[in-house]
């Protein structure tokens, strides 16, 4: 634990004043001093100087214990000296399993499994069921969805009504888009872009094409720039 709260407290000083000396924010001096974040390097020599202490004094570091900061004990006494806790080893790894990430999927390479793979992902060991990844092409679903996106998509052949699933129309490339299974047994697709048109298909539709629900997305992937 370091020492600014216990030396700005010895030399009188608020956080805000503290703060425009060392020309920071005064929740920087907060955080400092409750240990959510640590001076750079500059504030560390501007600290030590300003309170006439070491800066490993200041962080907290290997001190000589009933030693006042900046002095030397009397000749023959015996340092003591105070180690810092040891933090705990981080947890391990939750388990995962890896799963495929396609470019794209039609029918036929869906049902064989001969799509081509992009990349490989992981995700929880315990999620239920099967899995596959598809890269998003296109901004149909934007903007939820954007172009380069990972969706990740649960496999299965039937959706509720407004879920996002991905969708085989024919021989076409698989599609993402929003689900809605109308009364009279017809299919609706809507992408959320408007800009895109809205697709229906009646009972007989469905099956001559066929339309196959090949799953529904459970998360997104997506890589900041």
């Amino acid at each position: 634990m370091n020492r600014i709260c216990e030396l700005r407290k010895q030399n009188k000083l608020t956080q805000k004043a503290l703060a425009e000396k060392l020309q920071v924010d005064q929740s920087a001096v907060s955080y400092w001093e409750c240990g959510r974040a640590f001076p750079d390097t500059q504030k560390q020599i501007m600290l030590a100087d300003l309170f006439g202490v070491s800066i490993d004094y200041v962080l907290g570091r290997d001190v000589p214990k009933g030693i006042p900061p900046g002095s030397l004990p009397p000749a023959g006494e015996q340092l003591v000296f105070v180690q810092p806790p040891v933090a705990p080893p981080p947890a391990p790894a939750a388990p995962s399993r890896t799963i495929k990430v396609y470019s794209s999927l039609n029918a036929y390479q869906f049902s064989s499994g001969s799509g081509e793979v992009v990349q490989t992902l992981d995700i929880p060991e315990d999620w239920q069921g099967e899995y596959y990844g598809i890269l998003m092409r296109g901004d149909s679903m934007a903007p939820r969805y954007l172009d380069g996106d990972v969706i990740i998509i649960r496999r299965q052949t039937v959706c509720e009504n407004g879920q996002d699933a991905y969708v085989f129309i024919g021989q076409q490339e698989g599609t993402l888009k929003k689900v809605f299974l109308d009364f009279n047994r017809s299919v609706t697709l809507k992408p959320i872009n408007q800009a895109y048109r809205t697709l229906y298909f009646s009972e007989r539709e469905i099956a001559a094409l066929p339309l196959v629900i090949a799953g529904v997305a459970v998360e997104l992937r997506r890589k900041i720039v």
